[in-house]
């Protein structure tokens, strides 16, 4: 909701879209290895504002048929802004809320696995549904602050390393501890 409310004051108030976050996020972007903004989902001026200032966009999907067309409307608009602000920035798209018994996921998994322009965007993971998300929120707690094994967990923890880069990291570390003499 507070989303809704500034995009409404950013609608009525003159701004610059391309350094507003910018401005916002300058003074504490060395402190950290990475600032996430989470955006509602929809194509609007704050959505265009976090865009100029990312260097990486991660578009969470649901495997059903609306999130498949909104993919592709999202990408096309994503195009559109690099093109009119002259950006840089990448794209990855991320299987979300997905629960294997549903007969949907597999079938939308491997129809966008299909797309040559999408494939080396998808990350090679997803986001498995989970209540305790849910119940988390609720309970204004960390879903890691319980001491539960729970799959959400490691979904988690898999997607934080996997844009920050520890994932190839660490699987290039293994691969040359293999090839060294012991």
């Amino acid at each position: 909701m507070n989303n809704s409310r500034l995009d409404l004051e950013l609608a009525q108030a003159p701004a610059n879209l391309r350094e507003m976050i910018n401005d916002k996020i300058s003074s504490i972007r060395d402190q950290y290895d990475l600032v996430i903004m989470d955006c509602p989902p929809a194509i609007n001026k704050i959505n265009t504002a976090v865009s100029c200032s990312s260097d990486l966009i991660i578009i969470p999907i649901n495997p059903d048929p609306y999130a498949m067309e909104g993919l592709d409307f999202t990408l096309n608009e994503l195009t559109k802004l690099k093109k009119d602000f002259k950006l840089d920035f990448d794209h990855r798209i991320l299987w979300n809320r997905y629960d294997a018994r549903e007969r949907l996921g597999p079938i939308y998994m491997h129809e966008l696995s299909k797309d040559e322009k999408k494939i080396h965007k998808i990350l090679p993971f997803v986001i498995r549904t989970d209540t305790s998300l849910k119940n988390a929120i609720y309970d204004a707690k960390s879903i890691f602050d319980t001491g539960k094994k729970l799959a959400i967990k490691e979904d988690i923890d898999h997607f934080a390393k996997e844009i920050m880069g520890l994932n190839a990291w660490s699987e290039s570390k293994l691969l040359n501890a293999q090839l060294v003499p012991a």
